[in-house]
């Protein structure tokens, strides 16, 4: 804080009408697997700074790591750019302090003092549950972070916390069969490695021996969490996120909305979530914004920037790394659950597939899609038969109108996506 405190000041002394100064001290604890044995063991240091400085309405930002040799000439650099930069006619101001909102359950004291040794001997739980005669296993790693962000500006903002998280990865093999892996992530200690490694052999096993589709068709699929996250959520996000240029298509669905079983909101502040914080990258304090209600669309995303181009309050949605400049982004976006299971999702369709993940294109500003299903099975009458391929194709804003139905089992991604299984009725299916 002091260091941020005096780049501020420093840059006001050399003629800055407005400047802020961020700093992100990481520490990351890394325990890698390859070819089924412990190759790796180490701890990886990082300081980055951003340092953004306007005259005016011209920006000058300069970012790195630190130590540097000269701090002086990384603030006359900044002001420098500024001084050579075009003004920015829709430019106000930074953000003046607004408090910061009291959250929980970002911080384990007990995952951050947690000796490397542990960590390589939850590594070994993993690898000793997946020890048996079919499986090959491939990959694992497991990364403890441990992370400082601090931020000030000349208006007064001047914030600092600190937050832990736990990032576990498993692949292996069945025999002959492609990879398949298991993710966890956490922001405090509470993963069970073994029950990680042993979901991961299940899937494994269970999509051994695919078989394709006898023919495309017309029917139901049920997207599992993961393949909603990557097809659905994702180009969402586009869609709600203001000063983002929009297709016509997420144009049309601001208009038009999805099905009423769609919910979505975006929230920085619930307890433990993977992008929970107290504030936002720019200093304003994080809050919960609904997006589409009922299918409704019910609210767009801001920074500090475009909150002021459209004459409202930032959302606590400017996101950034310290390296970075500010832009809107999702904290921990959540589809809310429904109210059935995925077994009941699978007892509605009468013919279709349930896909597991997909392997493919997903163009986030169209919302087209096409690929592979993966680690998928075959429903006919309500009840899964075989594992399958096959190919899906489409448009995530015209999916969004055809779910019929959401699961409550839920599932928490690693960029902070919070998905629930979804049945879509009425799409093709192809061979």
């Amino acid at each position: 804080m002091e260091l941020c405190s005096k780049m501020v000041k420093d840059a006001q002394q050399l003629g800055a009408t407005e400047c802020e100064a961020c700093i992100e001290d990481t520490t990351e604890t890394i325990i890698t697997i390859e070819r089924g044995f412990i190759y790796g063991k180490r701890e990886k240091k990082n300081i980055t700074f951003g340092l953004r400085t306007l005259l005016g309405g011209k920006k000058g930002f300069v970012s790195g790591s630190l130590p540097v040799k000269s701090l002086a000439e990384i603030e006359k650099a900044s002001l420098r750019l500024a001084r050579q930069g075009l003004p920015d006619p829709g430019w106000k101001h930074l953000p003046y302090p607004k408090g910061v909102t009291h959250v929980q359950g970002i911080y384990d004291r007990t995952l951050a003092e947690a000796p490397a040794e542990e960590l390589a001997d939850d590594a070994v739980t993993m690898l000793t549950t997946a020890d048996q005669p079919d499986i090959i296993i491939d990959t694992g790693r497991i990364c403890r972070t441990v992370k400082t962000f601090c931020i000030c500006n000349t208006h007064g903002i001047a914030h600092e916390y600190t937050s832990t998280r736990l990032d576990a990865h498993f692949v292996c093999r069945c025999g002959e069969s492609e990879s398949t892996w298991g993710v966890s992530c956490s922001r405090d200690y509470d993963v069970d490695f073994a029950a990680l490694a042993e979901g991961t052999v299940k899937r494994a096993r269970s999509v051994s021996i695919l078989k394709d589709l006898d023919s495309s068709f017309t029917g139901d699929v049920i997207l599992l969490a993961e393949p909603v996250e990557d097809i659905l959520l994702t180009p969402l996000t586009y869609a709600v996120s203001a000063g983002i240029k929009k297709s016509l298509i997420a144009e049309q669905f601001h208009k038009k909305g999805a099905s009423d079983v769609i919910t979505v909101y975006d929230d920085g502040t619930i307890h433990g979530g993977m992008n929970t914080a107290p504030i936002d990258g720019e200093g304003n304090p994080t809050k919960k914004t609904n997006l589409v209600t009922k299918g409704v669309f019910s609210g767009l995303l801001h920074s500090e920037y475009t909150a002021n181009l459209c004459n409202t309050v930032s959302t606590g949605n400017g996101v950034r790394q310290a390296a970075t400049e500010p832009r809107v982004g999702t904290t921990n976006l959540i589809l809310k659950e429904g109210r059935t299971t995925v077994e009941g999702l699978i007892e509605e369709v009468k013919k279709g597939v349930i896909v597991g993940d997909f392997s493919g294109n997903i163009n986030s500003f169209s919302g087209l899609f096409s690929g592979v299903i993966e680690h998928s099975f075959y429903i006919e009458k309500g009840e899964i038969n075989h594992p399958v391929t096959g190919v899906i194709r489409g448009n995530a804003f015209e999916w969004l109108t055809k779910v019929e139905n959401a699961a409550k089992e839920r599932r928490i991604g690693e960029g902070g996506m919070y998905a629930v299984p979804v049945l879509v009725q009425n799409v093709k299916i192809m061979k």
